[in-house]
């Protein structure tokens, strides 16, 4: 699944991903958040939906059974929200949001715009939080113009699929085109613009959308590749909801705001991706990590300072890091915290075991008040300052010499418990408060 973590294998750039590794440490999404998929439907029995779906509405057969009879608003749901470790291969982007399925296309891929006008209403009368729609080539109806301006106004966050025919596409094909939607352009492997991905004034971001991996309506079957902007969209909408799950009163242009923040700029062709806003990656390819993190109040690299750099092991005893984090954060409570690179499995620092795995990922929960380091808790002061002693213990493996152990650390505020990454690199999270 490069669209969450691209590591150039077998083919790509490393990076050109969503950062979908960082996004979850810091929020992993919630139920109260309701996104409407306006699409062909959905499979209610395929598992990786179990436990998600709201009841929802078939505005084709006019029934209460959105079952899609194409596969295209399943392989949009996958990728939005697929359940995690359920052993089919698929992880959705939001992998806790309730999912409201409304089905408007065909089985022979056929739409009408009143019922698609009926699906937004009905989404909105329904609370949903954030409307995907993966769906192009509707005209600007003056019924569908203002069932996209009432959803706005009524708080919805409207993401819609820039099209899949080109150049200027995404300017008159509706809902693309509306000021009252998000539009999301496709891109690819290499941080290209997908083929097709529909460009002009209205696109506003990109995300990955060639060859995803995503949910097959053989429910017994697994995975499926897909490809375009309808795959692009509803990965942006698992970002929207996301946010929204850490931050529930969050205004369309603030969503807007925290997205173009997130957003990677000259990442692709530099005759198309030119610095600042333009009409073919709009503010550029969507970084999920990025965008979570601006939600926070020192989340910028730039913002972060630790010395040293990293220690040396396997040395036993206090070494000293000093982390610089701004006036911003002052008070906030921190943990200064370790990963190593070496050739053992692992080394005990404390109570807790770090896998010492290359370009891995290790998921710690640590409680306050009980022992990891000694003198590793502590307050910032007022400039945001703060020196922390590491107590390594004496029995450290001496296959780890010349290993160096780096830093990690997580702000918070009022939690007991916090959730965050180390890896065998420097990497660096924060909690919002």
């Amino acid at each position: 699944q490069w669209q969450h973590a691209n590591t150039g294998s077998p083919f790509g750039t490393p990076g050109a991903d969503l950062n979908s590794p960082a996004t979850w440490a810091i929020q992993r999404g919630s139920a109260d958040i309701t996104v409407a998929v306006i699409d062909s439907g959905i499979d209610a029995l395929h598992p990786e939906f179990s436990g998600r779906l709201l009841p929802g509405y078939d505005f084709v057969e006019e029934d209460d059974d959105p079952q899609d009879e194409l596969g295209h608003g399943v392989a949009v749901t996958g990728l939005l929200a697929a359940n995690w470790n359920d052993g089919f291969g698929v992880a959705g982007m939001d992998p806790a949001c309730s999912v409201l399925p409304l089905r408007i296309i065909a089985g022979d891929s056929t739409a009408l715009l009143f019922d698609f006008v009926q699906a937004v209403d009905y989404a909105v009368a329904a609370g949903a939080h954030v409307i995907n729609m993966s769906v192009q080539g509707f005209p600007a109806d003056p019924l569908l113009v203002d069932a996209l301006t009432n959803a706005r106004t009524a708080g919805s966050i409207c993401i819609a699929a820039a099209g899949n025919l080109g150049l200027g596409y995404a300017d008159i094909s509706w809902p693309a085109a509306s000021p009252d939607t998000i539009t999301i352009g496709s891109s690819d492997h290499f941080d290209a613009r997908s083929a097709g991905s529909g460009t002009g004034a209205a696109v506003d971001f990109l995300a990955p959308g060639s060859f995803v991996t995503t949910v097959s309506i053989h429910h017994f079957g697994g995975a499926a590749n897909f490809t375009g902007t309808s795959a692009a969209a509803p990965l942006a909408a698992g970002i929207v909801s996301l946010m929204l799950a850490e931050a529930p009163d969050l205004t369309f242009e603030e969503v807007y705001e925290y997205l173009r923040q997130g957003a990677l700029d000259q990442v692709g062709d530099p005759l198309e991706d030119t610095p600042g806003w333009d009409p073919f990656y709009g503010h550029g390819r969507l970084n999920a990590g990025l965008c979570l993190q601006s939600m926070c109040a020192c989340t910028q690299a730039g913002d972060f300072h630790a010395s040293p750099a990293s220690l040396s092991l396997p040395e036993a005893g206090n070494q000293y890091m000093h982390l610089t984090a701004g006036p911003a954060r002052a008070g906030d409570v921190y943990w200064i915290f370790g990963s190593a690179t070496g050739t053992a499995p692992g080394i005990q620092l404390g109570s807790v075991l770090l896998p010492l795995v290359p370009d891995a990922y290790s998921v710690h929960t640590i409680k306050v008040g009980l022992p990891l380091f000694q003198n590793t808790l502590g307050l910032l002061d007022a400039d945001g300052n703060a020196t922390a002693s590491l107590q390594l213990p004496p029995n450290l493996d001496p296959s780890l010499a010349g290993a160096q152990l780096f830093h990690a650390y997580i702000l918070y505020a009022d939690d007991l418990t916090i959730d965050f990454a180390s890896s065998p690199v420097s990497f660096e999270l924060t909690a919002p408060k």
